[in-house]
Parts: C-alpha cells; sequence; structure tokens
C-alpha cells in the first residue's frame, strides 16, 4: 500500500513499510529500510532511511568508535593521575 512517485530506483533487499508515500526521483541504496514518508527527493541508506550522505558519515564513525574509546580511556586516565 506504499505509494512510490515517479523514477523512484530502489536498491537491492530495500524496502519500504505499508502505507507510506516516496516521493519522486528518490533512489534507496540496498538494504535501505523506509518507515517515514520521504517527502524530498534524494538519495537515502540505511535503517531507518537517512540521506546517504549522512549515512556515509554515520558508517565512518561507527569504524573509528574503537579508536575513539581507547582515547577518552586515556584522557580518563590522566585526569585520574592528575587528581
Amino acid at each position: 500500500s506504499t505509494t512510490l512517485g515517479d523514477y523512484v530506483v530502489m536498491g537491492a533487499r530495500s524496502g519500504a513499510a505499508d502505507h507510506l508515500k516516496i516521493a519522486p526521483q528518490t533512489m534507496l541504496a540496498g538494504q535501505c529500510g523506509v518507515i517515514s514518508d520521504i517527502e524530498k527527493p534524494g538519495i537515502y541508506a540505511g535503517f531507518p532511511h537517512t540521506p546517504r550522505k549522512t549515512w556515509l558519515r554515520e558508517q565512518l564513525l561507527i569504524r573509528k568508535l574503537p579508536e575513539f574509546v581507547k582515547r577518552l580511556e586515556e584522557l580518563e586516565k590522566k585526569a585520574d593521575d592528575g587528581h
């Protein structure tokens, strides 16, 4: 029951929940999950759907998370040693 606008492209294994509207000229990356209306045309990725550029930034940060945690632990240790 989801309505797709003209020229919507959905990548492999992408999907949409029921009763939604997806704007014309929208592209959904593979495995993208749409759970609310998309009113603005563009390229979306992830679950829940996110503008592709934002999703790519999030993926980069997730890959760097172990490095960030290690750095935070080092800073906390330095702060504890100073008191």
